[in-house]
């Protein structure tokens, strides 16, 4: 009896040893299958890292691209600004030089001349080659003009009398000067109004009302 209770208890530890045995194999494999599960899941993983970090690489580039972009865009406006600024300033500075020497020299032409207003009140002559554009453009029978003098455009009005700078949209007054000796009894306005072509004459027949036909050999001698 005792040997058949040993025989016994060796069957059921050789039963529980080859139970063990497969237990620790199932537990191995199923080990295995999670590990390389697990290493699958670290793969996949390590390449979604992968690709975010390429993505935003991507988008630091672009948004460095982006940034230099605005800033060479500032740069240009800044730049175009500047110039604009400067020749503008430049502007200033030749119209001021020619003011200052169309005030202090002393005047280039003899008898009838144009005179423009300074900010003083005063009146300036115009230089020579201006005042005979003036003149010229005026006995063509031209009421409005454009004319640059030292680099600077003026439009001209003989009805209001006026200069008008093309840029500043600053006003002058002008004038005819027409140096005819005071006793003669001519006004300035007369004189200017003799300049004007004889087609523009005002008379009521049609005629030149500024010419006058003289007839008696005695006012002609005199």
């Amino acid at each position: 009896m005792e040997r058949e209770s040993l025989q016994s208890q060796i069957h059921d530890l050789t039963q529980k040893a080859a139970m063990s045995e497969k237990n620790k194999d199932a537990e191995i494999e199923r080990l295995k299958i999670a590990a390389a599960t697990s290493e699958k899941s670290k793969d996949a993983e390590i390449k979604r890292l992968k690709i975010a970090a390429a993505m935003s690489d991507a988008e630091i580039k672009g948004l460095k691209a982006q940034l230099e972009l605005e800033k060479q865009n500032r740069w240009w406006k800044m730049q175009s600004q500047q110039n604009a600024r400067s020749a503008e300033i430049e502007q200033m500075r030749n119209e001021i030089c020619s003011l200052v020497r169309r005030l202090h020299l002393p005047p280039q032409v003899e008898g009838e001349t144009w005179q423009y207003q300074t900010n003083s009140g005063e009146w300036a002559e115009f230089q020579d080659k201006a005042n005979k554009e003036l003149m010229l453009k005026f006995q063509e029978g031209q009421q409005t003009c454009e004319m640059t003098i030292d680099g600077i455009a003026y439009d001209y009005d003989f009805q209001v009398m006026n200069q008008t700078n093309k840029r500043t949209k600053k006003a002058r007054s002008i004038r005819f000067c027409s140096n005819l000796p005071h006793h003669w009894g001519i006004t300035d306005a007369d004189s200017l109004k003799m300049l004007l072509p004889v087609n523009q004459g005002n008379g009521q027949d049609g005629s030149d009302d500024r010419i006058c036909f003289v007839t008696d050999p005695a006012v002609m001698s005199t």
